[in-house]
């Protein structure tokens, strides 16, 4: 029999480097099974939770790889201790086996656990990728398509920014950027481009709720490196609540979002040549003291500007594919949809009862129903 002295320090480390250690003295049989047995239920209770929040982590959309990993280290480690405690209940029922060759046998079992789980997990991540591309694509397709589909032509056509110009009171400079920093938007005046609000390039779409890509309410004028981001969805638009207005005909108040991981970048002068993006300048802007600046991203973020009204429902699906596309860094325009619906009067005959009061509520609006239709 396995003589132990009368205080054992026993200390384990598992291939992953993390050591469980334990000090027991020598009591009765009876009194060390005892306080095993607590231990062991409190183990396996630790590895049950670890399990849970892992698939917990799993299931999220978009998945934090990061946090992931580190539940699967947490499961790793529950798993080791469960093994570890269960080793030192059988010593306390019967001491006769020789220690060290309990942790060969632990050791070997755990290899082969570890191996069966990482394959389970690397198949679930696998399926999970695919799901979450497949909900994307429509999306990009429909309103915010990759860059190298988006690249918009040298200059659209001139009836079609004359037609923006005018409805936008014959502004001829960045509507975002003339409230910020009027000297400025005049400089830059040579590098504002009209935006579509629903993508040009899927007018028949777009006919279905009842307008024509071309409209100029479905237009803004905006600096070329704004209009890029607008598309990318990281750069955000929502009417603010009903009653903040202006004169007309700027009487749309519109407030800019910008994505988290943009804000610190800066504003650029930008022209396209053979279809690409080409970067001149960063723009500049007054300074509180009278010097000028680099205009950033973060600069916008959170202020309003003044604009014609444009048709709320194409405004609304940018800012949803926005959302879809950035959940972690972008409003959820749901939050704001009384705002949409109060200025459009046609908003129930295009969209149903699909984004109603009740399911913005509830959190059960149907996102990739609407994107079946408008696709």
């Amino acid at each position: 029999m396995l003589q132990l002295p009368c205080r054992t320090h026993l200390t384990y480390s598992g291939h992953s480097g993390v050591a469980m250690e334990s000090s027991f003295g020598q009591p009765s049989a009876g009194t060390a099974q005892q306080e095993w047995t607590r231990r062991y239920e409190s183990a396996m209770k630790a590895f049950a939770e670890a399990q849970s929040e892992l698939q917990e982590q799993l299931g999220k959309s978009p998945r934090d790889d990061a946090a992931v990993r580190a539940f699967e280290k947490k499961v790793e480690n529950t798993q080791k201790h469960i093994e570890f405690v269960q080793t030192m209940l059988q010593q306390a029922a019967d001491p006769s086996e020789d220690i060290l060759t309990q942790m060969e046998k632990l050791h070997e079992k755990l290899e082969k656990k570890l191996e069966h789980s990482n394959e389970k997990l690397e198949k679930k991540l696998e399926h999970s990728n695919e799901k979450l591309e497949k909900k994307l694509e429509p999306l990009w397709e429909a309103i915010f398509v990759p860059v190298a589909k988006s690249v918009r032509t040298v200059e659209t056509d001139v009836e079609v920014r004359q037609a923006c110009v005018q409805h936008h009171g014959r502004v001829q400079e960045c509507l975002i950027l003339r409230h910020l920093h009027k000297e400025s938007a005049t400089w830059y005046s040579n590098n504002i481009c009209t935006a579509h609000i629903y993508n040009k390039d899927h007018d028949a779409p777009a006919q279905t709720m009842g307008f024509e890509v071309n409209d100029p309410k479905n237009t803004l004028l905006l600096l070329r490196h704004f209009e890029l981001e607008f598309d990318r969805g990281r750069l955000m638009l929502m009417p603010v609540e009903v009653g903040q207005t202006a004169e007309e005909p700027l009487s749309l108040v519109l407030k800019v979002y910008i994505h988290d991981e943009l804000k610190a970048e800066n504003v650029w002068t930008v022209s396209i040549v053979d279809r690409n993006y080409v970067w001149y300048k960063q723009v500049q802007v007054r300074s509180r003291r009278g010097g000028w600046r680099s205009l950033t991203f973060r600069d916008l973020h959170g202020k309003t500007f003044n604009a014609a009204p444009v048709y709320m429902r194409s405004l609304f699906l940018k800012a949803v594919g926005a959302h879809k596309a950035h959940p972690q860094h972008m409003p959820n325009p749901r939050a704001f949809l009384h705002n949409f619906q109060s200025r459009c009067l046609t908003w129930d005959q295009h969209f149903g009862n699909r984004w109603s009061e009740q399911d913005r509520q509830v959190g059960s609006v149907p996102y990739d129903d609407l994107f079946d239709d408008v696709s």
